[in-house]
């Protein structure tokens, strides 16, 4: 079986690849991608398929400062703190779609968006129930994201309690306020 590792560094060192789709299965591997020291991909558009984590994630984009489109189809985010984030930012990044997994806390999206992402100008999103609260995403867009033109938010929730309902009109009522009417 071949390492991500290997995969990942084999296909940095192609000199002219501009796209890349990688699908390299969900199993998890005690041998990360360091981060990059010098050694860039020339690759603009990377759609991964496989899981991928965010420790993993952050030495990935270290290697393609080109990168203009992103897509994750399955990233998971966990308790993302300051010594992990990065110092580069991808300038050329204007499109970034993501599927998250399981709870991811808004706080730690907003952390990655921030800090790796904020030329973003297309942003799809696939997520549950923890990044629904409007109200913060009303203060991340300007303040952060200046530059969104597209925002494109697919939430996922599942309930069994009526309960979680109401919650969840309520929660997603600021969706519909003039912040949202005007960008439209």
């Amino acid at each position: 079986m071949l390492k991500k590792k290997h995969v990942y560094q084999t296909i940095f060192r192609l000199p002219v690849l501009k796209f890349c789709k990688l699908f390299l299965g969900n199993q998890s591997s005690n041998e990360k991608l360091p981060l990059s020291s010098g050694e860039y991909s020339s690759i603009e558009h990377l759609i991964i398929e496989h899981r991928i984590y965010y420790d993993e994630l952050h030495s990935l984009l270290s290697y393609v400062p080109q990168l203009r489109h992103l897509s994750l189809r399955t990233l998971f985010l966990y308790e993302v703190t300051q010594n992990q984030l990065s110092s580069f930012v991808l300038n050329f990044l204007t499109h970034l779609s993501l599927i998250l997994e399981y709870s991811v806390k808004f706080d730690d999206l907003e952390q990655l968006l921030v800090k790796y992402f904020p030329f973003i100008q297309v942003l799809h999103i696939s997520s549950d129930w923890a990044c629904l609260d409007a109200n913060k995403w009303i203060q991340l867009i300007p303040s952060y994201l200046p530059n969104l033109r597209i925002f494109d938010v697919q939430f996922e929730i599942y309930s069994k309690f009526s309960g979680r309902r109401r919650t969840f009109e309520t929660e997603s009522f600021p969706f519909r306020s003039s912040f949202w009417n005007e960008r439209q």
